[in-house]
């Protein structure tokens, strides 16, 4: 990695945030915080004194890991990026897809997919970026790994020559492009010669190279200099996971962090008018939900299910916990992403109908379940959590609230491993892989869930070129998953970030933080 030199060019000036002028802010603050072990390092060398060319991200967690493809969480998929790089990525203004490492792309015969990769690439370990290094990532991705699911429907990748990549799938799959968008391509090079150690050497064609990662600390970054695109206007990218909400703020307010995401909404009112900060904020994406996982018992019950969703009072959360800054979900899927159907009717909050299903279902008294929440993850997370186990408990059903930290919440949820969990799916340009991720049998252990006609459908779906009639397919799947209460669809959040005022920045419906994005003002 060379990581000495990395450092010997970080080595020209100083931030130092000791803990007693940290504590003595926070105290004035009035809050009791707990933040990671860099601010209290005493000293942390940063990027050269030649102006403001570092940027600091507090955000709620930290990364899970370095494989690219064993995990598949939105906060993982953006920090990636920024060290290694698609083929393609999704452009949410135009609704289309733009190249990144390939430079152009065609279809032919419907499943043949044949992909220009981009000249003059280089991996920051010096090799050469070809059509083999995007074969061995496919085949990576597809070889076991949590993401091969979504590659499931290729048939074979190839390189036709040194520039050109062959990816023909079994059928015609209309969303294809979307299932490529975060499968960021490594370097073969690296696999040779770093073999099952690859992962701790991250190697990529980024607008960032490595420098640094302790685990619930911090992940430092510096900029590639020999990136083959436009230059990142950030000399230095520091990201600190701060879970707590108080915490998180305050070190945006003294200056620890130039960005902090999931700014709770009560917060966002008053840091607006906090002088030299700025409070931005988008329509997500994300659909939040509480994931039922069918393979627990009673959750395999429809009768409970809908019970579950008759118990839940989404509005009142969206108004008092978030404060009116969230928009209802009525089904799987939100208004503006295609297949949504605006004809599906909202379950109504009636603690006295989820009483009689549960009666009717054989559960007169109730029953008892473990719910899981992260908690920084998600703006309000725990609160929402917290609100919702009471309204559970007032239709008899006791839910026992587990705050595992996020990488262990996130393994095993993937995992199949728990029963009730409030989680989102976040950035969906199209619904296909969320569909089949959640509701297509085999699809993930998440839910668990399995209908033949959903099944059918999705199958359906995928392979439907005419969009009108792809639309239609999908509406009715939407239907059915929404009938069966396959699990209990909540909202979709105004997410709100605060910055500090030097920084220009716009935040995106994926809730992707780029920092190669991002310019600071002297």
């Amino acid at each position: 990695m060379k990581k000495d030199s990395e450092n010997q060019a970080l080595e020209n000036s100083q931030v130092r945030l000791t803990r007693r002028e940290f504590l003595k802010a926070a105290a004035a603050a009035g809050l009791a915080l707990s933040l990671p072990r860099f601010l209290f390092g005493g000293t942390y060398k940063v990027a050269a004194a030649s102006g403001p060319t570092r940027l600091i991200v507090g955000q709620g967690v930290d990364l899970e890991s370095w494989d690219p493809y064993g995990h598949s969480s939105t906060v993982g998929y953006c920090i990636w990026q920024h060290f290694m790089e698609p083929l393609l990525r999704f452009d949410f203004e135009t609704k289309r897809f733009r190249p990144v490492l390939a430079e152009s792309w065609t279809n032919e015969s419907g499943t043949d997919w044949i992909f220009k990769i981009r000249r003059g690439v280089r991996f920051t370990d010096g090799s050469e970026l070809t059509a083999a290094d995007v074969v061995y990532s496919l085949e990576r991705v597809m070889d076991g790994s949590r993401q091969a699911p979504t590659l499931s429907d290729v048939r074979d990748v190839s390189a036709r020559d040194a520039r050109t990549v062959v990816i023909a799938t079994k059928k015609p799959v209309a969303p294809f492009l979307h299932r490529l968008a975060n499968k960021v391509i490594l370097s073969s090079a690296a696999a040779k010669k770093f073999g099952a150690e690859m992962d701790k050497h991250p190697v990529g064609t980024g607008p960032f190279r490595f420098v640094e990662w302790i685990r619930g600390t911090r992940l430092v970054a510096a900029r590639n200099e020999g990136y083959w695109g436009p230059a990142p206007k950030i000399d230095e990218a520091i990201w600190l996971p701060i879970p707590e909400d108080a915490a998180r703020m305050t070190a945006l307010e003294t200056g620890a962090c130039d960005l902090v995401t999931n700014v709770p909404p009560h917060e966002a009112d008053r840091l607006s008018r906090v002088r030299g900060i700025n409070v931005v904020s988008t329509e997500s994406l994300r659909h939040m939900f509480i994931c039922l996982n069918h393979k627990f018992k009673p959750l395999d019950n429809k009768l409970v299910r809908k019970a579950i969703y008759h118990a839940v009072d989404v509005d009142s959360i969206i108004k008092y916990v978030l404060n009116g800054r969230a928009t209802k979900l009525v089904g799987p899927l939100a208004k503006p992403v295609f297949g949504y159907d605006p004809g599906l009717k909202p379950y109504d909050y009636n603690p006295k109908k989820a009483r009689e299903l549960l009666a009717q279902a054989g559960y007169p008294r109730g029953f008892e379940i473990d719910f899981y929440t992260p908690t920084g993850r998600y703006a309000k997370d725990r609160e929402i959590s917290q609100a919702i186990v009471a309204q559970l408990a007032d239709v008899g059903i006791r839910a026992q609230l587990k705050t595992p930290e996020w990488a262990m919440l996130s393994n095993m949820f993937m995992d199949g491993k728990l029963p009730m969990v409030y989680i989102g799916r976040g950035g969906i340009s199209d619904p296909d892989d969320y569909l089949t991720q959640y509701f297509q049998t085999g699809g993930s252990a998440r839910c668990n869930y399995s209908n033949p006609q959903v099944d059918r459908l999705i199958n359906l779906q995928r392979e439907t070129m005419d969009e009108e009639k792809r639309e239609g397919i999908i509406r009715e799947a939407v239907r059915i998953i929404h009938d069966d209460a396959a699990m209990i669809f909540l909202f979709t959040y105004d997410d709100i970030y605060a910055h500090n005022e030097r920084v220009t920045w716009k935040p995106r419906p994926d809730e992707y933080v780029f920092v190669f994005e991002a310019q600071l003002r002297g």
